[in-house]
């Protein structure tokens, strides 16, 4: 077993000349032919000729790996599960939800040989929306300005404690509207997030009652900043600027 360069080279006399070389990798098993199980219960299939896991993780931020507890180990045919030894596992485009890629690398007498299966990162679903109750008021607010509702969206990643908090623009926009005395931001998830709607679209609207504004230093002006001493209290005339 091993791998091995081949040179070709055209014969003296033929319509072709020169020569080429190829690697031949030769093995001694093929790890093609192993099965991910669980005691004996297969964790794959080759629906549509293609090896895929019949598990699947869904997004946590981070790249997704399976353990042996969760798709078993390589078994040929009905015999012992392979050594450790026997081959090793790599991942690709593993972060992100969609298709990812598991690689099962043959080792030892399964040298020069690979599988490759998809698995199905699936999106997070959104589990909390949370909001200002009150937002003040501004006169011709800013886009900017109504993010005071401070709009917070969060995924608890199913089947663990790890919860993530959404990314305003990059995993959703929000639409704001104003009626009267009442804020409303209804927020709506890109199609390229890795993040899903929750159960309950309803949460991913808020609203938010606008109270009069508060009176800040900045809303009191000095009509004069210089005074001349002259022994006794000074009570500076202002005025009070509220846009």
């Amino acid at each position: 077993a091993g791998k091995y360069t081949v040179t070709i080279t055209a014969k003296a006399g033929r319509k072709v000349t020169g020569s080429t070389t190829a690697v031949l990798s030769i093995y001694a098993s093929n790890i093609a032919n192993a099965v991910f199980k669980k005691g004996t219960t297969p964790m794959e299939s080759t629906a549509g000729g293609i090896n895929s896991l019949t598990v699947s993780k869904y997004y946590t931020g981070e790249p997704v790996t399976f353990t042996t507890d969760e798709i078993g180990v390589p078994t040929i045919g009905s015999g012992t599960p392979l050594e450790n030894s026997d081959y090793e596992i790599t991942y690709a485009n593993n972060t992100n939800a969609g298709t990812a890629k598991m690689f099962l690398i043959g080792k030892s007498s399964y040298e020069n040989s690979i599988k490759e299966y998809n698995f199905t990162i699936n999106k997070t679903p959104v589990t909390e929306v949370t909001a200002n109750d009150y937002v003040e008021k501004i006169a011709d607010p800013k886009p900017e300005d109504k993010t005071a509702l401070g709009m917070v969206i969060k995924a608890k990643v199913p089947g663990t404690n790890k919860v993530l908090t959404l990314t305003e623009g990059t995993d959703y926009t929000v639409a704001y509207s104003i009626s009267g005395t009442t804020l409303t931001a209804t927020a709506t998830l890109k199609s390229t997030s890795n993040f899903t709607n929750p159960t309950n679209t309803a949460i991913l609207t808020k609203t938010a009652t606008i109270t009069k504004a508060t009176l800040k230093p900045e809303n009191i002006k000095l009509r004069e900043t210089s005074f001349t001493y002259n022994g006794q209290a000074i009570e500076p005339a202002f005025d009070v600027v509220v846009d």
